[in-house]
């Protein structure tokens, strides 16, 4: 049944050069075009975050295309909800190991060829990750999980050596980037945006984050790494490894007795269906890479035995997993004030 009456949440963002008048009856006209009625806070669609579990867990899964030997391993580290202190220490600690984990996972280990770190705030609900894109024919993704944590463990033992000698300008470089003015005014507009459409509305932001991180004391940011991670406070340590398994395409090659031909191989899945000899017309629809069809997603436990974890370890069914998971109550937005 249609409404007789549009019922809509409007907001808006006029910026530049132009006066608070001319914005007040831009916006008055668009709404007079609308003609509809304000939406009530009441029928707002509610978003509530799923609390982790204490430990950790692994959600893995068998990648949908058969000739994609890409893994992707993300480790998710869930914090708490939403305050500023808590935040600019993510932030904090994200830009310290950003340079290092990028040293010591992509060009030391040569784990894989994209590996990064980010403060991750899930509608209000704070954490960090760490991903790195691997290959399934180099390394396993229970591999590259165990290195991620010694990372982790190294970089625990950095920070109880850290001096408020070192600390101090870590802190400064990090003031300097947010008290950084915009390069021009679409930079401004896209951060005042971004607060309407997160409704967080707090577009002085930068400059709340910058005095939140001149209090951080060293003490606090040695305590939240400890907290928030496996070798640290077991209460507070919740950790979700989601991992997606490529293939091994060097297996598929197995049966070309010509080496040099192999070499020279592209591997997509036309040229190896050109290697085995197999033509469009001899294939299957099921069997076609090419093939437009639905995928179900196929969880998976342990890979090998020497991984070394219980059952529980693995999430073998999302809905079950999460059915009696608590929920984060709705993060209070800043109110919009006019």
């Amino acid at each position: 049944m249609l409404l007789d009456v549009l019922k809509c949440d409007i907001l808006g963002l006029v910026q530049g050069n132009v006066t608070k008048e001319t914005a007040i009856n831009t916006s008055k006209m668009l709404l007079d075009v609308l003609k509809c009625e304000p939406l009530q806070p009441q029928y707002f669609p509610k978003i509530h975050v799923h609390e982790l579990p204490r430990g950790e867990y692994c959600c893995r899964a068998m990648s949908f295309n058969e000739y994609d030997s890409n893994s992707i391993i993300v480790n998710y580290y869930q914090s708490e909800t939403f305050s500023m202190k808590t935040n600019v220490i993510l932030e904090l600690l994200m830009m310290y190991i950003e340079e290092p984990l990028f040293d010591v996972l992509r060009t030391k280990e040569q784990l894989g060829y994209h590996v990064y770190c980010t403060v991750r705030d899930t509608f209000g609900i704070l954490g960090y990750s760490i991903t790195v894109n691997a290959q399934a024919g180099k390394n396993s993704t229970y591999f590259v999980d165990s290195r991620i944590e010694a990372f982790v463990r190294q970089i625990n033992k950095q920070l109880k050596k850290m001096s408020e000698k070192k600390f101090n300008p870590i802190k400064r470089d990090l003031i300097k980037v947010k008290r950084c003015g915009d390069v021009d005014l679409n930079e401004e507009v896209g951060r005042n945006w971004a607060e309407i459409v997160n409704q967080d509305f707090m577009f002085d932001r930068n400059e709340r984050e910058a005095l939140a991180i001149e209090e951080l004391k060293l003490v606090d940011v040695k305590k939240f790494w400890a907290d928030h991670n496996t070798f640290g406070n077991k209460d507070t340590y919740k950790k979700l490894t989601i991992q997606i398994v490529g293939y091994n395409i060097d297996e598929k090659l197995k049966e070309i007795d010509d080496q040099s031909e192999r070499k020279s191989v592209k591997l997509t899945p036309k040229t190896l269906r050109k290697i085995r000899g197999i033509g469009r017309e001899q294939l299957q629809p099921e069997q076609d890479p090419t093939t437009k069809h639905e995928h179900s997603l196929k969880l998976i436990g342990v890979l090998n035995n020497s991984e070394g974890k219980n059952e529980d370890y693995y999430i073998t069914n999302i809905q079950e997993f999460k059915k009696d998971l608590p929920l984060y109550p709705n993060v209070k937005r800043t109110e919009l004030s006019i």
